[in-house]
């Protein structure tokens, strides 16, 4: 079984900081962890390093604007970007469009109710707020594709991973704590690093769209809509 602990050592190891013959002290090990981890939130940010979107659906209120977190309206991890949103009502859905805090800003009157067509994220943490343009007349269903995070790896707990995620967590998180204590990094771990990298996110790739989202928009101004 993978865990924590397993990755925190060899993630040492391999950056030299202990033999294979040593264990790594508790500070070293919660040391690692943290810079591990940090690590991970870092690479959340660069959409070919979350290997899984996440799809998920929020029972709408009729309210204009709804918060989004553990224990909120949308009880979720917050959104770090949403890729696709729609609206269910009975059996028919309507796409909805993200648009900006600038052209959300921008709607005169944002009380108008309908079928909701627009959607703002704000990407708050670790409260978010996802607003809706217009606001719903009546039941609807929010339906979400978004991409969060990697889960934080804990000492103990058990770790499952696509193939070459460990290695690249290893040999990153090597690189990452190398200079922590003093260790001079090699070519061969900077390349295993670099590679291992480069190979998720050429794996990821090959599940996205490649296709360019342009945030200009127009807005009929007797309506309100966007196109």
């Amino acid at each position: 079984m993978m865990t924590g602990l397993k990755i925190v050592t060899s993630a040492l190891r391999r950056a030299g900081v202990i033999t294979s013959l040593e264990s790594p002290t508790a500070d070293e090990a919660n040391d690692t962890l943290e810079a591990i981890n940090d690590m991970l939130e870092s690479w959340a940010n660069d959409s070919l390093m979350v290997f899984q979107r996440t799809h998920e659906d929020f029972a709408l209120t009729g309210a204009a604007q709804y918060s989004v977190g553990v224990g909120q309206d949308f009880n979720t991890t917050p959104f770090m970007q949403i890729i696709s949103a729609y609206v269910r009502q009975g059996t028919i859905d309507y796409p909805v469009k993200e648009i900006s805090d600038e052209d959300f800003a921008d709607i005169t009157i944002k009380n108008t109710t309908g079928i909701p067509a627009v959607l703002n994220h704000s990407g708050g943490f670790p409260i978010g707020t996802v607003r809706l343009y217009p606001v719903p007349s009546s039941a609807y269903r929010l339906f979400v594709v978004s991409e969060k995070p990697l889960q934080n790896l804990t000492l103990s707990g058990e770790v499952s991973l696509p193939a070459g995620w460990k290695r690249a967590i290893i040999s990153n998180g090597a690189m990452e704590i190398a200079n922590e204590y003093g260790v001079s990094v090699g070519q061969e771990l900077a390349m295993a690093a670099k590679e291992s990298k480069a190979a998720i996110q050429r794996q990821v790739s090959k599940n996205r769209s490649l296709d360019w989202k342009s945030s200009n928009q127009s807005r009929d101004i007797y309506t309100g809509y966007f196109s």
